[in-house]
């Protein structure tokens, strides 16, 4: 909750109780209202602690080291930052006489137009003699989502060895995924609370979806495939979660099911979103400001969305209302409420908001 104490009310109630009890108001240079300032001082930093301890203690307000406490109450980790990973294909120009050429751990390449991000090779290679081309497996220097990129950015080659004139990455980088926010973490926390499991609901096999490392979200679809079936539905950082993460997380599941019953462990279905807006300004507010930041909330939402929730008109009107400077808006597109299955997980795509003539 919010302190409702400040200074100078502090100050106030001080002043005025001295004054009842004494019949006059010290003067703000006196030794005794010197000293009730010195004490509303204290007072209010004793309040302003209070009332951060107050939000530290729920789970819905909690933050950072302190949420971290409570989730580990209920044996739920903040998930670490990852690096992108990929594979680089160097080549060189078809001659004559090609030799053979040694490429050592620790090639670096980087990807204009991305702000320096660069790549770091993770294995010896060697081009062998009459070959044009190897590839090798590599991974971002930097952790976070935003070392991954799309396939064929990374085409600048930083310290190739001799005789390697080009590279290449044939398929996107992806696997990086920043450190667990505040939010996301509450989310599960708060499911967790919400929804215990029991060792036969769908919330055991989530919960248990959710214990491994790389998965970020999980979801459950009894019946599926019909009677006596279940599909575990997991969001990695990686479109395509690796394979043998999945295969340990069946064979995990093989072991622990329910008798009788299938269950199916298989990769979220990631679908794009484009949102289109149109928003009011109010009188005094930069409209390019405004529209920038409405654009922020609105990918922040989508980012932040579960997997499987659908996406409703009135939560998107509500994101954009919370910007500081709008007075209306009108959605544009989705024009209505879009409704997912729970394999289906949102991702931003093109996001656009202007400013109402």
């Amino acid at each position: 909750m919010d302190n409702p104490y400040t200074y100078q009310s502090i100050l106030e109630e001080l002043l005025a109780s001295y004054e009842a009890r004494s019949g006059s108001r010290p003067d703000d240079a006196s030794d005794a209202g010197i000293r009730l300032r010195v004490l509303a001082g204290q007072l209010f930093s004793l309040h302003a602690r209070i009332s951060w301890l107050q939000r530290q203690v729920f789970p819905d307000s909690a933050v950072g080291a302190q949420l971290d406490n409570l989730a580990a109450m209920w044996g739920l980790v903040r998930k670490a930052a990852s690096f992108a990973e990929g594979q680089l294909c160097f080549s060189r120009p078809v001659a004559e006489e090609m030799p053979e050429i040694t490429l050592p751990t620790g090639v670096l390449c980087a990807a204009p137009g991305t702000q320096g991000r660069q790549f770091s090779t993770l294995e010896q290679a060697t081009l062998h003699a009459g070959e044009t081309q190897v590839c090798v497996r590599a991974r971002a220097l930097e952790l976070g989502a935003s070392s991954n990129v799309a396939a064929g950015t990374i085409t600048l080659p930083v310290n190739p060895p001799q005789g390697v004139a080009q590279v290449t990455n044939p398929a996107p980088f992806d696997g990086g995924a920043d450190v667990e926010t505040d939010e996301h973490l509450r989310r599960r926390l708060l499911d967790t609370l919400g929804r215990m499991p029991n060792g036969a609901n769908a919330d055991t096999y989530r919960e248990k979806a959710l214990s491994y490392e790389c998965v970020l979200e999980a979801s459950v679809l009894p019946r599926a495939r019909g009677a006596g079936t279940v599909d575990v539905v997991i969001l990695t950082a990686a479109e395509t979660p690796d394979a043998a993460l999945v295969a340990r997380i069946q064979e995990d599941f093989s072991h622990e099911r329910e008798i009788g019953t299938d269950v199916l462990v298989r990769a979220a279905v990631r679908t794009r979103m484009n949102l289109s807006a149109k928003v009011l300004v109010e009188y005094g507010y930069d409209a390019a400001q405004v529209t920038a930041r409405c654009e922020d909330a609105l990918r922040g939402f989508l980012e932040a969305l579960p997997l499987g929730s659908s996406l409703l008109a009135a939560r998107l009107g509500e994101v954009l209302f919370r910007v500081d400077g709008v007075a209306n808006y009108a959605l544009e597109s989705p024009a209505e409420d879009t409704l997912l299955s729970a394999d289906v997980k949102l991702i931003p795509g093109t996001i656009s908001v202007q400013s109402m003539l």
